[in-house]
């Protein structure tokens, strides 16, 4: 929207309040004496990065070879998504591994792991604007995939947690609509 501020001439600065973020503005200076006004004088300037929300992450569903995680990063301003970060360490190990997912994505099933093993797992987001870039971590998701040996007669879950699994689901889905 267009606004106009008139200032007398003892005033040298003026901070413009409640821009939104990652927004190019288009502003515009003229003086104005009682001889009339003078040309003015415009100027492109743009509001700053501000970091996203931090996303909130938990388990879905797990086998003894995987882990699908899913996640909610909040409000999302003007800046957005770029991309996603999902980092996963074993317990006890220092070996990092980053999978990088699309910013409109906000699952992710971690494959190829080690049975009955636990992991740490924590998702950053990440949003850029005019060479400027701003990111934010997650809390750490505790998980161990399944053991892969059967228990007779039953499967990889339990009830408990595949209606804890749904109710995730649920909840993600229902907060990105």
């Amino acid at each position: 929207s267009n606004q106009s501020f008139d200032f007398s001439s003892k005033i040298t600065s003026y901070t413009i309040k409640n821009l939104d973020p990652c927004t190019a503005y288009h502003m515009s200076i003229q003086a104005k004496s009682q001889a009339g006004n003078g040309l003015p004088t415009s100027v492109i300037t743009s509001t700053k990065i501000e970091a996203p929300s931090k996303p909130v992450i938990g388990l879905v569903s797990k086998t003894s070879s995987s882990l699908f995680v899913a996640w909610h990063s909040g409000i999302i301003t003007n800046c957005g998504i770029d991309h996603y970060t999902v980092s996963m360490t074993p317990k006890d190990v220092t070996a990092i591994k980053r999978y990088n997912v699309n910013g409109t994505t906000q699952e992710y099933n971690i494959e190829e792991l080690e049975a009955n093993t636990k992991y740490i797992i924590t998702v950053t987001a990440f949003s850029s604007y005019m060479n400027d870039n701003s990111s934010t971590l997650s809390s750490e998701l505790k998980a161990t995939t399944d053991d892969d040996t059967p228990t007779p007669g039953c499967g990889s879950r339990t009830d408990v947690e595949n209606i804890l699994a749904m109710l995730l689901s649920l909840t993600v889905y229902l907060s990105n609509r």
